[in-house]
């Protein structure tokens, strides 16, 4: 291996946080080498990021003994330089222990070293972690956090004022009276520093002083105050401290008339309402805010309790049920139902004619899984809204079971849904408002979950797909020519294949075609990646990032901002050459344009692995490694095979929390089987596996996670297992352990404490198997029919661990009891797929592959 490729490969390590190899490596370098400046700065900085200064001073003190003064020079450059980008990646990956003590060893290498704008940024970065500490009440941790910002010398003043406030949130006033003294004689932010030290001061039953900082502080609000919104509020909120409600009242009622659109406002003033028990007022309040915040599940709370204080019990449930459906916790919509069903219950007998909430409530019983009542609500609409009678019967035909009993519950939706979708071709949009509503309909329900049961859709799909083209065709014929836009494919050599990609999954299901963004040749096509999100405001966290540096364009696609059509226009314009649908089958908000003709060449992909039925899809871009015999006939597209796996997906780079199995729940010497996935995927035939592996060992322990849908999904689910586990006079609650919704961290965590993965037999692991795979996670896999069956296998292929892939169902129950028993073959797996692992990531056979179906695409279209 040459010396650059040695070191490479080394810091590679580093960036592992495998600091003790990289460590051991770079001295045997500077053992041959000792001159080696590049190998004595990585080993620095080595030294530094696993907690060792002493080691780090060492090395350095060590390599100043006898050198010259230039070399000193240039080597201490070298080394800042080093830190100063580490400091910048550490940051980036929120690591501040680390990014810290490489600050204070710049600053020790070079007494003279003033960077100020890399203290600021590392400033920020420690003080906005310590809010975000605050934000979920770990006061304490705050405190030690901004403390270290004091040993930066910088912005002393807002450190003392989030130190006072750390501290007044623990109680402990003395304290926080001492910071917020500072704060004030900082002249911090004074409005806020004296309005802080009269809540402080009140716990110190220090009235005298509270009542002067509050006068300050209203003071300090008002004073030139040029019509800020803002300081009218927190003078209100000082003029209710001095007990003046009328002032806090006229101050509130200002900022809400200057600035309408700021939540806080109305709060206070309706806050206000409620002490003084005047609640037709504080409704009032909150009927003013739902003008601009209408789906905000605060305001809906506080309706509710306030409708309950004037006994008003049914509209109470009405809002109280919408906080809840317009809530993003987990098991949300399944609260929301208890108190919508109660409000319906008691309306019916008017007759409620809003279809929304029809809709809504619909929503809740399916998710609860409830699915009969869903269908009940889905009917009653349908006799109540004719002329919604399209989008209901797409509702109705998009409503299955989330988590199914029995095989003959899957065949009753399944010839329901066949039924149904018989009956829905026959009608024909006629009428300006039918054509209104079947449009509406496309975007209002998917049939994602009919690809949950286990068979070949693609006459179903088709079906559907021919059925909106025809009426497509009489409605926007000029949208859905096959033709029309086949001229704009010219020039093709003198200008670059214009490239689209849309997702409404791009913080997610991003991971799988990142590296088709990141690796694809730019110099020969220009790539657009269209981010649909759910509201005006743009995140730039995680993988949007990522997509925005390695993209040519991302384009942020607010769909509650553009109609569909809207949204047809703004692609229209980019003149495409190939638009890629990256997950059709998710999201109804894709149903329309993806029967659309908005470039020559339209493809998607398995993102989701399901063919999309649309006759204006040209091409599904799948993987010849996952895809069966003869699969061409599951899919209304032209079927393309990339090499592998068809993406280059990212290694798994994360830091281990160093998390036990006690923290979740397990025991220490139990055999851990990880069943991750999502519940709708594990399918009712499948069951006996459990038990059958069970039976073999009192000390295997299967782990699953709740699904998106809440608690409710997994009540059913285990409801099953009881049946099955019976049947071998098992108890299930031995064998199963289940654990809540994990963030992603966790997630991985979990994944490293585990002993065995086991791959769903009806719809295999994508992003959950690699990140079982980035864990060196033994796995089990069966191959299906269908490619969403196959893509473990597909993985476990492409890094030639296939001593795990079983041939059917029983060949699957001996291999995991196997692994599970037999400790040595089950490390000696481990250690193969951490040998081999990297073989998954950072494909670049698959884009050579894409590239090449690109230029042949484009060029049978010319």
């Amino acid at each position: 291996m040459k010396n650059s490729d040695q070191l490479q490969w080394i810091i590679s390590l580093i960036e592992q946080a495998d600091y003790g190899n990289a460590t051991d490596y770079l001295e045997q370098i500077l053992e041959v080498n000792p001159g080696n400046s590049t190998t004595f700065c990585c080993l620095v900085l080595a030294y530094i990021l696993m907690g060792e200064p002493e080691a780090a001073d060492a090395t350095w003190i060590n390599q100043l003994i006898n050198a010259d003064e230039e070399t000193i020079k240039n080597t201490s450059l070298e080394l800042c330089q080093l830190l100063e980008q580490w400091i910048v990646k550490t940051l980036n990956n929120q690591q501040l222990d680390q990014a810290k003590s490489m600050y204070l060893a710049l600053r020790s290498i070079d007494e003279e070293y003033h960077n100020p704008a890399l203290q600021d940024l590392l400033i920020n970065e420690i003080i906005f972690l310590g809010q975000k500490l605050e934000s979920i009440n770990k006061y304490k941790e705050a405190i030690e956090i901004y403390l270290e910002v004091l040993d930066l010398n910088g912005k002393q003043n807002e450190v003392y004022y989030q130190l006072a406030y750390s501290y007044y949130k623990l109680e402990n006033y003395t304290e926080a009276k001492k910071w917020a003294y500072r704060a004030i004689k900082s002249g911090y932010r004074l409005g806020d520093s004296h309005y802080l030290m009269g809540i402080i001061a009140e716990g110190l039953e220090d009235y005298v002083l509270a009542n002067t900082s509050y006068q300050n502080a209203k003071f300090f609000y008002l004073n030139n105050n040029h019509n800020d919104a803002s300081k009218y509020h927190l003078a209100g909120k000082c003029a209710e401290k001095l007990g003046s409600s009328s002032s806090a009242n006229e101050y509130y009622k200002k900022s809400i008339t200057l600035q309408p659109n700021t939540l806080a406002f109305y709060l206070s003033l309706a806050e206000l309402y409620e002490k003084q028990q005047q609640y037709e007022q504080q409704i009032s309040v909150f009927g003013d805010a739902l003008v601009y915040f209408p789906r905000h599940t605060q305001v809906f709370a506080k309706l509710g309790q306030a409708y309950l204080h004037l006994g008003q019990t049914n509209l109470a449930n009405y809002y109280l049920g919408y906080s809840y459906y317009y809530s993003d916790e987990l098991g949300s919509l399944s609260q929301a139902l208890e108190h919508l069903k109660s409000f319906f219950d008691n309306y019916f007998n008017h007759e409620l004619v809003d279809f929304n909430f029809y809709r809504d409530l619909s929503k809740c019983y399916l998710v609860s899984n409830y699915t009969k009542d869903a269908l009940n609500i889905l009917r009653l609409a349908l006799d109540l809204f004719k002329d919604k009678e399209f989008t209901i019967n797409r509702l109705i035909q998009s409503t299955f079971p989330i988590l199914y009993s029995s095989l003959q519950e899957i065949n009753f939706y399944r010839q329901n849904f066949a039924l149904n979708l018989a009956e829905t071709c026959q009608l024909k949009p006629i009428s300006s408002s039918e054509k209104i509503d079947f449009l509406e309909s496309l975007i209002t329900g998917s049939n994602f979950y009919l690809s949950y049961q286990g068979r070949n859709d693609t006459i179903l799909q088709k079906k559907y797909g021919k059925w909106i083209q025809d009426n497509l065709k009489k409605i926007l014929p000029e949208w859905t020519n096959q033709n029309r836009l086949t001229q704009k494919c010219e020039n093709l050599l003198s200008r670059k294949i214009r490239i689209g990609l849309i997702s409404f999954r791009l913080r997610g299901l991003g991971l799988l075609y990142l590296g088709w963004v990141r690796y694809l040749n730019h110099e020969r096509f220009h790539i657009t990646v269209y981010d649909f999100i759910n509201s005006s405001e743009k995140t730039d966290a995680g993988l949007v990032e990522d997509f925005t540096r390695y993209s040519d364009q991302l384009v942020t696609v607010s769909i509650n901002c553009l109609s569909g059509m809207d949204i047809a226009n703004r692609l229209i314009s980019d003149n495409l050459d190939i638009l890629i649908y990256t997950e059709l089958g998710l999201d109804p908000i894709l149903n329309l344009l993806c029967h659309l003709r908005l470039a020559p060449i339209q493809c998607t992909t398995w993102a989701h692995p399901i063919t999309s039925g649309s006759p204006a899809i040209d091409y599904y871009l799948s993987s010849q490694l996952m895809e069966p015999h003869n699969s061409q006939r599951h899919y209304t597209e032209k079927l393309i095979k990339l090499p592998n796996i068809a993406f280059p997906l990212p290694p798994v780079d994360f830091i281990p929390d160093n998390k036990s199995r006690t923290d979740f729940g397990l025991e220490n010497d139990k055999i851990i089987y990880l069943c991750s996935q999502s519940l709708f995927k594990y399918l009712p035939q499948h069951d006996w596996i459990f038990p059958e592996i069970a039976q073999r060992s009192n000390n295997f322990c299967f782990v699953f996670v709740d699904p998106p849908n809440g608690p409710m999904v997994t009540k059913f689910f285990q409801q099953r297992l009881e049946t099955t586990f019976g049947c071998l006079n098992l108890k299930y609650q031995d064998y199963c352990h289940f654990l809540p919704r994990l963030n992603n961290a966790d997630f991985m965590n979990l994944n490293l404490v585990a002993d065995i993965f086991l791959d769903c037999l009806s719809w295999s692991g994508g992003l959950t198997t690699r990140q079982a795979i980035g864990c060196n996670l033994p796995i089990v896999t069966c191959p299906g029919k269908f490619m969403r069956a196959r893509h473990s296998y597909a993985m476990l292929k492409m890094i030639d661990v296939t001593d795990t892939i079983a041939s059917n169902a029983e060949e699957y129950i001996k291999m995991a009891v196997k692994l599970g028993l037999d400790d040595q073959w089950r490390e000696q797996i481990r250690s193969k797929m951490k040998y081999n692992k990297q073989k998954l990531f950072n494909d670049r056979d698959c884009i050579r592959g894409l590239e090449s179906f690109f230029i042949e695409a484009v060029a049978k279209i010319k």
